[in-house]
């Protein structure tokens, strides 16, 4: 039999999703000079690692290799299945995957139902304490979610198709149209034979989640523009939920104090911790140099939640242009849970009132 010691298997507590794969993580595990991943610049939406590579030589397609664990995931034989997907992919070296010296890990969390039965290294995040950083991490993990990408008048039409007409019963024919976003309007008054203050509507929906758009074919575009945080917030926390399992044997980076801005008492011990833990050795340079640019000008808790929200959704340095309903929601969510975790309650109102 092939072999998988050196495999890290990212699993997830939940069916059908990956609220426990964390990217991070996975560019926080490739720095370790066990760990056979091509060096990567850092930045705020890093490229995946690449641990793995084709017959040829070439770096293995990530969303190719997700589909691929995807289409194993649930199989009865979980460890066959791995090696039957990994038997001709190479390392950085050359060498074939099982074989390597180096270790590696996968962009996908598969179910610890199948997984259990392996003997497999495992590990799965644990965001009991800071669900909004679970949620932040799940929600930016897809390139294209209408909970998470705005519609802009640079929206084309096979954004649209992608974030609007596929979660639609009837398709909205956009061909012939030079103002897509008053078209989708229209139409939606339409088959709901609504009256809409078109503008306002335009003035409304424009540089928000398509999911609002989504919605208001559902419940009218009025409602929507009285009530569409409200209504956004509560579809977006209604489908997600984290289960935690105590099992031992699995370890669990935690991402409260590994992602915290306090790099000495907080972070860096956490990084030691989920090293020992995986048994691959730390990179301190590489992790230290990673915290200085996710953190810069994180002063505190309030700070850290707001830069991060936006850097991971984003990708840029915050800015009034670049906060939406998406953001606002994870902020609310990582506010209201201040009873538990290590950020305070204060507003975002606040927060941005001290920085004028």
């Amino acid at each position: 039999m092939s072999n998988l010691e050196n495999l890290l298997l990212p699993v997830t507590f939940n069916n059908w999703n990956t609220y426990t794969y964390s990217p991070r993580i996975n560019t926080i595990l490739s720095f370790s000079p066990n760990m056979g991943a091509m060096p990567q610049d850092i930045a705020y939406l890093p490229e995946p690692p690449t641990y793995l590579f084709d017959p040829f030589g070439l770096p293995m397609d990530n969303d190719d290799l997700v589909s691929r664990c995807k289409e194993i995931d649930g199989s009865d034989d979980l460890e066959s299945a791995l090696e039957n997907m990994l038997k001709d992919m190479l390392d950085i070296e050359g060498e074939p995957i099982l074989d390597s010296n180096f270790k590696f890990t996968l962009p996908y969390a598969f179910k610890y139902s199948q997984a259990r039965e392996t003997s497999l290294n495992m590990f799965c995040p644990d965001y009991a304490d800071d669900p909004w950083m679970g949620l932040l991490e799940y929600k930016t993990a897809e390139r294209f979610d209408p909970d998470v990408t705005n519609f802009t008048y640079k929206s084309n039409i096979a954004d649209i198709d992608l974030l609007l007409n596929e979660h639609l019963d009837q398709h909205i024919n956009l061909i012939g149209t030079d103002n897509y976003l008053l078209a989708i309007i229209d139409e939606i008054a339409l088959r709901r034979n609504e009256e809409v203050n078109e503008g306002d509507a335009c003035d409304y929906f424009l540089n928000k989640p398509f999911r609002l758009l989504i919605m208001a074919a559902e419940k009218g575009l009025n409602h929507m523009m009285n009530n569409g945080y409200k209504e956004y917030k509560q579809q977006l926390l209604d489908g997600y939920k984290i289960e935690i399992s105590h099992r031992d044997n699995i370890t669990r980076p935690y991402p409260t104090r590994l992602f915290n801005f306090d790099f000495i008492n907080k972070s860096s011990i956490a990084y030691d911790r989920t090293c020992d833990a995986l048994d691959i050795t730390p990179n301190w340079n590489l992790f230290e140099d990673w915290h200085s640019y996710q953190y810069k000008d994180c002063n505190n808790a309030e700070d850290a939640v707001v830069n991060t929200t936006v850097r991971i959704s984003t990708g840029y340095d915050f800015t009034l242009a670049n906060w939406n309903y998406f953001q606002q929601a994870v902020y609310d969510l990582a506010i209201e849970e201040h009873d538990n975790n290590e950020h305070n309650s204060k507003t975002f109102k606040g927060w941005l009132s001290n920085r004028r």
